[in-house]
């Protein structure tokens, strides 16, 4: 009973950890939206072809409102009356006919479905009534859609609606009498004027497409004219965030965060969910997208993280200590590992020396660098996490070796296997410096 007990608190404390970690990360990307009106919430989390599950939830409470699985969407939340549409597409979460209530912050999970991988984002919705003499300001996404909504009522007695892009002063659209007619032909058919709502919704969105535009609505009973700004912003999304490591000399590192793409953008550094500032105490130092560190004493295994962000999305990366320091459980022990040989194109088994015992509750293999799992069996059921080996490993449950098959030079690493009793909870490893030669060559396996 006892046994039982402490492994359901563990796992609980696991699982509130991993929720204390996700609520006190990033600083959530900030959407603005106008009541009446409708906005998108993009994640910046790349769409790969092999995603399993979408979920977007809602914080305040804490509620799944959709989820995207299998190529099927599940709507929840009857709060939003059909307001809300999940694009399988790109997996945003687009809010109709915006409330006050749906201020909040909303987070996407992403579950990738070979590995099982999950990332999560989180993004502040903020909603406001178009007032003032300042132009309303849209952002939109470069390849992506938006739309302009005119705040001005609309009633039956409309007589005409007139589009203009300001640089230079250009008509685009005109509704008037039932009938709509575009203007320019730079937008290339790129445009649709709404006669429901009269919005102006742009396609496949372009860096000239920026602009400030202005609608001119006009009555037909009395002649009343009413006019609209509205500030187009268009940026390119944060994508393909990525850590390199400068310089490592004792664990002193430098590391520099870059994007494959996206424009104003700009960077914070996270340790542990706390953001980084200039600390000469702890001897941290942040320029930008470069970080600083340098380690005195022993270290922890401590995560970085870098947030790369724009006004419309924004990336992660992350980065361990303990790949940066080496502080894998071999080098922190001291133990020399086994060394095995092996050959290109054959299959080779590595044996734990670990005793085999009845009682043994889990056996994990790990890839040292960077700190990788690869197989599991737990509890009589084996599990392959690393979709790189492309179902080349066996796991062996009568001895717990790990054969891998059909080897390639990427193979060669140093393996740590940890074996943990059922009965007392005693862990165990041991690590095993796999090396792989070409059997062609004029080499002596032993």
């Amino acid at each position: 009973m006892w046994k039982c007990l402490k492994r359901v608190l563990c796992l609980n404390s696991a699982f509130v950890f991993a929720i204390f970690l996700a609520r006190t990360g990033a600083s959530p990307a900030i959407v603005n939206g106008a009541l009446g009106h409708s906005v998108s919430l993009f994640p910046s989390i790349p769409v790969r072809q092999d995603v399993d599950e979408v979920v977007w939830i809602k914080s305040s409470p804490r509620t799944k409102i959709a989820r995207y699985s299998e190529g099927s969407i599940k709507y929840f939340n009857t709060i939003y009356n059909n307001r809300i549409t999940l694009h399988s597409g790109n997996f945003g979460l687009e809010i109709h006919d915006l409330r006050k209530e749906d201020a909040d912050e909303y987070e996407v999970i992403v579950t990738a479905g070979d590995s099982g991988d999950e990332r999560r984002e989180r993004i502040q919705l903020k909603v406001y009534a178009r007032t003032g003499a300042s132009p309303a300001i849209v952002n939109g996404a470069l390849g992506h859609s938006v739309s302009l909504f005119p705040s001005i009522p609309v009633r039956q007695d409309m007589d005409e609606v007139v589009w203009i892009k300001s640089s230079p002063r250009t008509k685009i659209a005109r509704y008037s009498e039932g009938w709509i007619k575009y203007f320019n032909t730079n937008h290339s058919n790129r445009i649709t004027l709404h006669s429901g709502n009269f919005s102006l919704e742009i396609h496949d969105l372009r860096k000239e497409d920026a602009d400030e535009y202005e609608v001119i609505v006009t009555a037909g009973d009395s002649g009343d004219e009413r006019r609209e700004r509205i500030q187009l912003k268009v940026y390119g999304l944060v994508s393909g965030a990525n850590i390199t490591l400068q310089t490592t000399v004792i664990c002193n590192f430098t590391l520099t965060c870059t994007v494959t793409s996206g424009d104003h953008t700009s960077f914070m550094w996270w340790r542990n969910g706390e953001a980084l500032v200039n600390d000469n105490r702890q001897h941290i130092r942040v320029l930008g997208n470069t970080l600083e560190v340098h380690h005195t004493a022993e270290v922890e295994d401590i995560v970085y993280k870098c947030e790369a962000r724009n006004p419309i999305s924004n990336e992660m990366a992350e980065i361990r200590l303990r790949d940066i320091c080496k502080l894998d459980t071999c080098a922190r022990t001291g133990a020399s590992p086994a060394i095995v040989n092996g050959a290109l194109g054959h299959s080779v088994s590595l044996f734990p020396s670990i005793p085999v015992r009845q009682d043994v509750y889990e056996v994990v293999w790990k890839r040292s660098y960077p700190s990788t799992k690869i197989a599991r069996y737990l509890e009589g059921s084996i599990k392959y996490f690393n979709s790189n080996y492309n179902k080349r490993i066996t796991l062996h449950s009568g001895n717990f070796s790990l054969e891998i098959h059909d080897l390639r030079k990427e193979d060669a690493d140093e393996y740590e296997v940890i074996v943990t009793a059922g009965d007392s909870g005693n862990e165990r490893s041991e690590c095993i410096q796999l090396k792989v030669y070409d059997a062609q060559a004029d080499y002596t396996l032993n």
